[in-house]
């Protein structure tokens, strides 16, 4: 939609997923006329923590510019003081850090002596002595602080400015509708949450974020709830037109997640491309996905599964840090906590450093003890609300894509799309691996480059494969498949930027081809030479063939005429 149509917009949005439950867009949405309202993409994430679930989602909207409303069954114990508008950076983020990945392995320079260092071994946090960079609000009076006062340690939630005002209706929402001047859309039928409240979301149309194609991005909305959740996948089916994109993001302190009813699919990870494909990841993807859909149109793709005390081989930027996981929910969990757990009491001082409090002022004995205090409430903090295993789970469909709401279980650890490339040509494992200790799940693309340079030492180390080398001159960025709903499905073939066989996909791989290729030619020049030999081979014709037998047959007369 044009920017000057969404001024007199009104957007409603909704949302509703447990630990137990997702769907893709989770309600409907209600206008004032009967014109057809699309979404193409929904993004959804579930923290769970005891029995505290904490649902975020965020939607697009297409449509005609005429106000309307978002509508959705949640449960009975979501109030409106819990629900909240996020910023579409804290859902972007995950998209980014799970997103498949493009990675380009380097050959170490064969006389250089020494192990190859990854690109993973570095970190990628700025650090400061002050929180000039944004690190935190750092006690102030102190020569050095604690490394636990440069952090954030509140939620960064969208207070101010958000583009929603949300109603909660309790019973009834046909009529509600009705007297606000909204239409269901035609297919829907509420009749079936009726144990349920409705959440109803309107937004302001001047503080619509608009997109690329002029669709209305909207903020993320987040509820707690301590309840199982009734999902309406069937009501989001009215909004689609064609095919829509959901990404399902899962949060535990333990324990990654899989759909329970439908087919767990892990897609093809390690592969060698060509480089061709590091700035058109989103294309390459998006083609591949479409072939691991014409195998198996139900099947959930499991692209990642990671803690978040780091964030893949390698990091497409920073793990998260715990102002984002409390943005997320983590702040919800923090809830349930008595006072003597939010603030422990600090350690005892050694005798050095009580020592060293004797001598100080009565203000700086004061400012000492608080600093003591928020240093030990932050550490406790920390180690409760600085690891979850993050999932995602992604699936594209159609109607028919998505026939029944989507149950999510926890699920063993997994492993692939790890390790070093090893020999000349950088074989890597491909398939998942189970039966391991922790989650290190990611889809990754490889790129060798192999040293080219002379050599010059008597007993070069080949085939050492790491990061860049320090004459590297160009961008180091990790390119991601992310914004897979915009991406375009045709431009890109996998299958010729594919250096790795896939056979499942047919998949012939690049190697392959050019070997088979080679093969060929190999076979048409035999061919071609054995045509232009003036003697016939046995078993095979040869315009030659009829010459040999009149030589041979005037030879036989002229020695029968020698013995007359």
């Amino acid at each position: 939609m044009k920017r000057a149509a969404y001024r007199a917009l009104c957007v409603g949005l909704g949302l509703g997923l447990a630990a137990g439950s997702a769907n893709a867009l989770p309600g409907f949405y209600a206008g004032k006329d009967t014109e057809r309202r699309v979404s193409r993409s929904t993004q959804v994430v579930v923290m769970t923590k005891g029995d505290v679930n904490v649902v975020s989602v965020m939607a697009d909207y297409d449509g005609p510019s005429e106000p309307f409303a978002f509508v959705l069954p949640v449960p009975k114990d979501v109030s409106k003081d819990s629900i909240e508008t996020l910023k579409r950076a804290s859902v972007e983020r995950l998209d980014e850090l799970t997103a498949p990945r493009f990675h380009e392995f380097w050959e170490k320079d064969p006389c250089e002596p020494g192990k190859p260092e990854q690109i993973w071994e570095r970190s990628l946090v700025a650090s400061s002595d002050t929180d000039f960079l944004g690190t935190g609000d750092m006690f102030k009076g102190t020569t050095k602080a604690p490394p636990e006062m440069k952090i954030t340690v509140e939620p960064d939630l969208r207070r101010e400015g958000s583009e929603f005002k949300f109603t909660l209706v309790t019973s009834n929402i046909e009529g509600w509708l009705s007297s606000k001047g909204y239409k269901l859309p035609d297919g829907v039928s509420v009749g079936d949450y009726s144990d349920m409240q409705f959440l109803v979301a309107i937004v302001d149309p001047d503080k619509v974020e608009l997109g690329k194609k002029g669709e209305a991005l909207l903020s993320p909305i987040r509820y707690a709830t301590k309840q199982p959740v009734k999902i309406a996948s069937t009501l989001g089916l009215a909004h689609m037109k064609g095919f829509q994109e959901l990404i399902v993001y899962t949060l535990h302190p333990e324990k990654r997640f899989e759909v329970a009813n439908y087919d767990n699919v892990v897609p093809p990870t390690n592969l060698q491309v060509e480089f061709d494909v590091k700035e058109r990841m989103g294309e390459y993807y998006a083609g591949l996905h479409d072939m691991l859909l014409a195998k198996n149109k139900l099947g959930f793709l499991v692209e990642y599964a990671w803690d978040t005390e780091t964030c893949g081989e390698p990091c497409p930027n920073a793990k998260l840090a715990l102002h984002e996981l409390l943005t997320l929910g983590a702040d919800q969990f923090e809830k349930e906590l008595s006072d003597e757990q939010l603030h422990p009491e600090p350690p005892e001082r050694t005798e050095e450093e009580e020592e060293i409090y004797k001598k100080k002022t009565k203000d700086e004995k004061k400012q000492d003890d608080e600093l003591r205090a928020e240093v030990a409430r932050r550490k406790a903090l920390i180690k409760r609300e600085g690891k979850f295993i993050l999932s995602r789970l992604h699936h594209r469909y159609d109607k028919s894509g998505l026939p029944k709401d989507v149950e999510l279980r926890t699920a063993a650890p997994i492993e692939g799309g790890v390790d070093i490339p090893k020999g000349a040509n950088g074989e890597l494992p491909q398939g998942p691996k189970t039966g391991v200790d922790a989650n290190k799940l990611q889809t990754r693309f490889v790129n060798l480059h192999p040293d080219i340079s002379v050599i010059k030492c008597e007993n070069p180390e080949r085939y050492r494969w790491g990061k860049p080398p320090r004459t590297y001159r160009g961008a180091r960025k990790i390119w991601v498949a992310d914004q897979l709903a915009s991406r375009d499905r045709t431009s890109i073939k996998p299958a010729d930027l594919t250096i790795t066989a896939v056979s499942d996909l047919g998949i012939v791989g690049a190697a392959a081809k050019k070997e088979a290729e080679a093969e060929a030619k190999a076979a048409e020049a035999k061919a071609a030479a054995e045509e232009k030999c003036d003697c016939a081979a046995v078993g095979r014709h040869s315009s030659s063939t009829s010459w040999g037998i009149a030589g041979l047959v005037a030879m036989a007369g002229l020695l029968a005429r020698r013995r007359r």
